[in-house]
Order: C-alpha cells, then structure tokens, then sequence
C-alpha cells in the first residue's frame, strides 16, 4: 500500500497532486537530513545510513503512461461534481493562513512534539484548489512524518481491512495489515481512521479522514518507524478536527 492509495480513495475525481505524497516525504526527509549532517559534519559511513533510510521510505509505484488531458467538459464535470463551495479566498491567502493554521493545529494536537523545519504548505492546482503539507517531526526522540490534505470531496472518504489479521507471533504478517474504523463527530463530522501495519520497516502508517458538513475532506496522517512514538488516533484526529484546517476561514 502506498500514500498514493491512500488518497486516491478520499480524492475521487480530482486530479493527481504534482508531487505524490511518497516523493514529498522522501523529498522532505532527504533536506532535514542533509542539513543536519552538514552542520555536524559526519562522515561518509553516515551518509550510508542516510541513503538506507531515504530508501525504505520511498516505495512509488513505477512510471505508466502520462494521463490524458482532460477536456474542457470533463473538468467543468469535475468541477459540479464536487461538493461544498469554490473557496472566494485568494490562493496565497489561503496557502499564507494554512500554514499558521495547520502549525498551530500540530503544537495543540501535539504539544510534545518538536517540528524538524518551518512548516510549509503547497497548493495543488485542479478543478478546485487543494493544499497538502508534509512536516519532519520529533517525539520522544522518535522520528516520524506528518501530512496534512484539506480539500473539496466528490465521494465519502472509505477505508477497506484487509480480511485476514496478523497472527501473534507474526505481527506484520506476509505484507501490510489495513484496519480500518468509523465515527461521528460531536460537529456532524464523519471520522474514518485507518491503521497500517507492516507496508515499512518494523514501522506503521495512521491516516484519519474527517468529511466535514461544509463538503470539504481534512486527511491527516503520520508514518512512523521502529518503536511507536506517543502519536495515535486521539492526537491525529484532533489535528483533522481542528477548525484552523480548512477551505473556509
């Protein structure tokens, strides 16, 4: 299971990001990284460990044919198909006030945590705009990797288990184990969760979709590897609930 499944479920019609989630994590990853072996001055066996961990964090599904471009109809169908309002605010307004939102929407939903680099936020061109960020964060002395995706919906976010779980005395079990969960929000909210086991590393992926009334989807989720960090449902959820994510200031 890659990021790109991941979103494709909760994106529906829109058209693909420019850059896929696996690319800006690894992209991102490989910065905070180089940085900081820059300034401490490290030799080349640890550029070594750089390069395996880049690598076991990127697994893009190989290249396939450039898609067609859509026509004008198609994208004007597009467009009526999806829910909610065209957001009236100016695109670098809102990638501006995202940015703060989504940051401090992390410092309440993760008090403990220490972010790697300023937070930035892209806006993603289509039938109507979207924004996503990917942040390195720190907690407990635990690496992990953040992303956040607000958006206009044209279906319900779902989440599919795989049918058989791990067994006891393998947890990971022959490939990734999806679970999957779905709530209503005290606002009207429709909350799915998504547990990932098994796709990295001695790692795991969380993934919470919230489908707001107001016709946009908030999807927040977080990759760790080796031991879990104190990051579960309660805290990402917290984040895609938080008011300051979204379309609609």
């Amino acid at each position: 299971m890659t990021y790109r499944s991941l979103f494709d479920e909760t994106i529906g019609h829109e058209p693909a990001p420019r850059h896929s989630v696996e690319e800006l994590i690894v992209r991102y990853r490989r910065r905070v990284l180089m940085r900081r072996l820059a300034g401490a001055g490290a030799a080349a066996a640890t550029l070594a460990v750089v390069a395996t961990m880049t690598a076991a964090l990127s697994s893009p599904p190989p290249p396939g044919p450039a898609p067609a471009a859509p026509t004008s109809a198609a994208s004007a169908s597009q467009a009526r198909s999806l829910m909610g309002a065209e957001p009236p605010e100016p695109a670098e307004r809102a990638r501006a006030r995202l940015t703060e939102g989504i940051a401090a929407a992390i410092r309440t939903g993760l008090p403990d945590a220490h972010l790697d680099a300023p937070l930035e936020v892209e806006r993603v061109d289509g039938p109507s705009l979207s924004y996503q960020s990917t942040q390195g964060l720190t907690v407990d002395g635990r690496p992990a990797t953040l992303w956040v995706h607000v958006m206009r919906r044209s279906a319900a976010s779902t989440c599919t288990p795989t049918s058989t779980p791990p067994s006891p005395g393998d947890p990971a079990g022959a490939g990734p184990h999806t679970s999957c969960d779905t709530q209503q929000g005290s606002g009207g909210e429709r909350i799915v969760t998504r547990l990932t086991t098994g796709e990295v590393q001695g790692g795991a992926t969380f993934v919470v979709y919230v489908d707001r009334s107001n016709g946009e989807t908030v999807t927040v989720g977080v990759q760790f590897l080796g031991a879990e960090p104190r990051i579960g449902r309660t805290q990402v959820t917290a984040i895609a609930l938080d008011y300051r994510v979204t379309l609609y200031p």
